[in-house]
């Protein structure tokens, strides 16, 4: 039996690099031969063959076209049994390639990050992206959205054959011991019953931190905080 063949792809390295090296291993050690495609090169453990296209940051770019063309030709030559889709951008033009390559029996899921446009974007942006994920909708096969925003946009649009919503990417609770988190408390000068959120994101108005802060007020009072 053939070992099965899967395309990871991702606008840059960094994304690939900082976030899924854990999945990657996991598909390796389930025989799975994984491939990777983006700009730059990938250093992730368990990468069998690196793709080196990167994309522009635009949906109009011409290049991006050129490079969904030559990846269609990749992807008829290899014959991945699966491709694995993260971040808007890449996503649209790699399952764009595989609406040229001719879909066949490779599957194809989008991991959602956030789409790129809510009730705040203008009506023609959110029309031509709208539009953009309706093209290829049926090539794919999964979609997997970690909020429910981004859930309601999907099945309301009928962006995939199958639609599902999961709680975050989770935490690999055997890195973190209670003596670890008791030291960093009192290194911080946080009481061991203090409660602290946390949300790992760069501050931009596209993350929403004023969501956060706009709604700390409705956490229970029963709570001990922090007193600085």
């Amino acid at each position: 039996m053939s070992e099965k063949k899967v395309l990871y792809a991702a606008s840059n390295v960094s994304h690939i690099e900082s976030y899924h090296g854990p999945y990657i291993e996991w598909l390796n050690d389930r025989g799975w031969k994984v491939y990777s495609l983006c700009g730059g090169e990938a250093k992730v453990k368990g990468i069998h063959k690196h793709i080196n296209l990167g994309f522009t940051k635009s949906l109009f770019s011409v290049s991006n076209f050129i490079v969904s063309l030559k990846l269609a030709g990749i992807i008829r030559a290899e014959g991945f049994d699966l491709i694995w889709v993260h971040t808007s951008l890449a996503a649209f033009f790699v399952r764009l390639a595989v609406i040229l390559a001719g879909k066949g029996k490779t599957r194809v899921i989008n991991t959602v990050h956030g789409y790129l446009f809510d009730d705040k974007t203008s009506v023609l942006k959110k029309l031509l992206l709208t539009a953009a994920e309706k093209l290829t909708a049926p090539v794919t096969d999964l979609i997997m959205t970690m909020n429910s925003f981004d859930y309601n946009i999907a099945v309301k649009n009928r962006l995939a054959k199958k639609i599902v919503n999961i709680d975050g990417v989770g935490v690999n609770f055997n890195r973190f011991i209670r003596h670890d988190k008791a030291a960093a408390r009192r290194e911080l000068g946080l009481k061991e019953s203090a409660f602290i959120m946390i949300y790992p994101a760069e501050f931009s108005e596209r993350k929403n931190q004023r969501f956060l802060i706009e709604n700390i007020k409705n956490l229970p009072r029963n709570l001990s905080y922090p007193s600085r």
